[in-house]
């Protein structure tokens, strides 16, 4: 029987795509004025409609407005940490090959 995936299994592993990307690992700040900001670049995990997605927050375009795009399309539990594992893999060697 399959090890059931929780949602600090997928917060784990989007933790660790954030790490080895460089990217904050919070998905919210604050900026000199003290108010809350959208940290650009960010993944994020989205529970909605039944499924769990990976997003990534959108840098601002000057007009304030934030956004996030879908990654990995929406799935169960099970189904995200399967793609995830396999895009941080992709990541590792992405960067592997780069510093060839």
């Amino acid at each position: 029987m399959a090890q059931r995936i929780t949602d600090g299994d997928l917060e784990q592993l989007v933790r660790v795509i954030n790490k080895t990307m460089g990217f904050d690992l919070e998905p919210y700040g604050k900026d000199e004025a003290g108010k809350f900001k959208q940290n650009p670049k960010v993944y994020v995990l989205d529970h909605a409609y039944g499924g769990v997605a990976l997003d990534q927050n959108m840098p601002d375009r000057g007009r304030g407005s934030h956004g996030v795009r879908d990654i990995l399309g929406r799935g169960t539990k099970r189904e995200l940490y399967d793609k995830l594992s396999a895009f941080l893999r992709g990541i590792e060697v992405g960067q592997e090959r780069t510093s060839e």
